[in-house]
């Protein structure tokens, strides 16, 4: 007999995982033929949940997978070929991004979560800050916290970490239906690039010293960005957020917003970690990017959705 958490076992791998409930108050699983009894409280269920994963956790503890169709979920890890049967992306892809439609991207939206509402369709055609708005679960008209956001990927994510450790509780992450009170917070990570000198409309050369991370805790004060619409660089895109999905390993975000304007429909962008955000210099000035952007945030915020994948190591 072991305890939960004391071997770690991937699913599908040589010490797959098989889990039955055994009791309303504990869940059984065996890892190669080990017997293992688990109570149901937090810290034991997060311990299964690291070791075994989401679908044999939540087997053990005698939740109901939501049926969803395997081949129309949320995004697919770049760098390797997409699963026989996946849709094609309609305006092509690399090993590095994907470029969807707008009606594929609603899709997958349904397939692993819901049919999107007027109001999440609406976020959608926002753009970039509207797939992050929709997939953090606040409104159109609304834009992603930058109340802690950190210099580095790896800060931000750690962030995250330590959050979702905090506050564990084990929810159905196969339903995607809004958390309810008094259910914990899931947090999550999003991104952000924009311009560093805020000064508009005389601001076309960059700020050197504005928002850079504290040297002690990677934060970036965010509270001098002004008006994120309107204060970027002269005859530039203001900002460019992405949402970093932890299943996909990927960032989502867009061309543009479908305002009726742009000469090329919105496109629905899924990228590396590295293709959202790369660092270059151009004529002597820093970029991220684009010309249009120097600096690149990572956020942590709380969503009202449960991921395909929660963020928990």
């Amino acid at each position: 007999m072991m305890m939960a958490g004391d071997r770690a076992a991937g699913e599908g791998g040589p010490n797959r995982v098989v889990a039955e409930t055994r009791s309303p108050r504990d869940a059984v699983w065996s890892v190669a033929g080990e017997t293992i009894v688990m109570s149901r409280s937090p810290a034991a269920v997060l311990a299964m949940q690291r070791a075994a994963g989401n679908r044999a956790t939540a087997a053990a503890i005698g939740r109901r997978r939501v049926s969803r169709r395997t081949l129309a979920r949320l995004g697919y890890p770049l760098g390797s070929k997409r699963p026989a049967g996946s849709e094609k992306p309609a305006y092509g892809e690399d090993r590095d991004q994907r470029r969807y439609s707008k009606a594929q991207f609603s899709a997958m939206w349904a397939a692993q979560f819901h049919a999107l509402s007027s109001a999440e369709l609406d976020n959608v055609d926002r753009g970039c800050i509207g797939l992050s708005a929709l997939n953090l679960g606040i409104g159109p008209n609304d834009a992603p916290p930058v109340g802690e956001v950190y210099g580095t990927f790896n800060q931000a994510r750690r962030a995250v970490v330590t959050k979702n450790s905090a506050y564990f509780w084990f929810s159905d992450p196969f339903a995607g239906t809004p958390l309810a009170s008094p259910e914990p917070p899931v947090y999550v990570l999003f991104a952000m690039l924009f311009w560093s000198n805020r000064n508009a409309p005389n601001n076309d050369k960059p700020d050197p010293k504005a928002f850079r991370p504290d040297p002690a805790t990677g934060r970036v004060d965010m509270s001098k960005i002004g008006d994120i619409y309107n204060d970027g660089r002269p005859d530039s895109v203001n900002f460019d957020f992405g949402f970093w999905d932890e299943a996909s390993h990927s960032f989502w975000h867009a061309n543009h917003g479908e305002y009726g304007k742009a000469k090329d429909p919105e496109k629905i962008y899924q990228s590396t970690k590295e293709k959202f955000a790369h660092s270059y210099w151009d004529g002597g000035e820093e970029h991220v990017s684009y010309d249009d952007f120097d600096r690149v945030v990572y956020g942590v915020a709380k969503a009202k959705f449960m991921p395909e994948q929660i963020i928990f190591s």
